[in-house]
C-alpha cells in the first residue's frame, strides 16, 4: 500500500512514520473519496492487505464477506458523510475466518491535504478475558479488575461479605445417577435461588 506519512516530531527527530509503524493498532490514512493513501503494518496484517500496489478504496481492502457489512457500511458512511469523528465496535472476519471484535475511530483531519484518519483497535482478547472473568465472578468484578487501575493490583480490599455453606442432602447419590450437564443446570439453579 502507499505510505505517504511524513515529518518529524520533537528534538530527537522520531518520525511519524516510525511511530506508526510501530503501533499494534491498525492505522490507516484516506482520502477524501476512501482512496488508501497510508496502512501501517498492523493494519496490513489485519487486512491482509501487504503488498497490493493498485489504487483501492478503503472497504475494498475488506474481504467482502456477511460479517463484514457493518465495517464496511461504517466507512463508507464516514467517508461519503464526511464525519468529523466517529467510534463504534464492530465484527470483523478475515481471509482465513478468524472473527475478531474491533473498536474503529474514524476522524477527519482538514489539513493542506484533507483525509481521514482510521485508528483499530483488537478488542478480542479483551473479550475473551471479560468472557472468562463473568463466568466465574460477577459483571461488577470482571469490570472492576479489567478497567480500573486498582483492579490489577495484587492482593485484597477489607469489605463486608456473607458466606452461604450449604449441604445438599443426597447429593453424592444424585450426582451419581445425574449426567454432567443436568447436575450443572441443577447446582447453578439452586445457587441462583440461594443467592438471591
Amino acid at each position: 500500500m502507499a505510505k505517504e506519512m511524513s515529518g518529524t516530531l520533537g528534538a530527537g527527530g522520531v518520525t511519524q512514520e516510525y511511530i506508526a509503524e510501530s503501533l499494534e493498532e491498525a492505522i490507516c490514512v484516506t482520502g477524501m473519496n476512501g482512496e488508501v493513501l497510508f496502512l501501517n503494518p498492523a493494519a496490513e496484517k489485519l487486512f491482509r492487505a501487504g503488498g497490493e500496489r493498485q489504487s483501492r478504496k478503503i472497504w475494498e481492502v475488506i474481504p467482502f464477506v456477511e460479517r463484514n457489512d457493518d465495517l464496511i457500511q461504517l466507512l463508507i458512511n464516514c467517508v461519503m458523510n464526511k464525519a468529523t469523528r466517529f467510534a463504534a465496535e464492530v465484527d470483523y472476519e478475515n481471509r482465513e475466518g478468524t472473527v475478531s471484535r474491533l473498536h474503529v475511530s474514524v476522524k477527519y483531519m482538514e489539513e493542506e491535504r484533507p483525509a481521514f484518519l482510521i485508528l483499530i483497535n483488537n478488542l478480542t482478547e479483551l473479550a475473551r478475558t471479560t468472557a472468562a472473568l463473568t463466568r466465574y465472578t460477577s459483571t461488577e468484578i470482571a469490570d472492576f479488575i479489567l478497567h480500573t487501575p486498582e483492579g490489577a493490583r495484587q492482593g485484597g480490599r477489607a469489605c463486608d461479605v456473607s458466606v452461604l455453606m450449604s449441604d445438599l442432602r443426597g447429593f453424592t447419590a444424585m450426582s451419581g445417577r445425574m449426567d454432567s450437564d443436568q447436575l450443572l443446570g441443577m447446582l447453578n439453579h439452586y445457587l441462583e435461588e440461594m443467592t438471591a
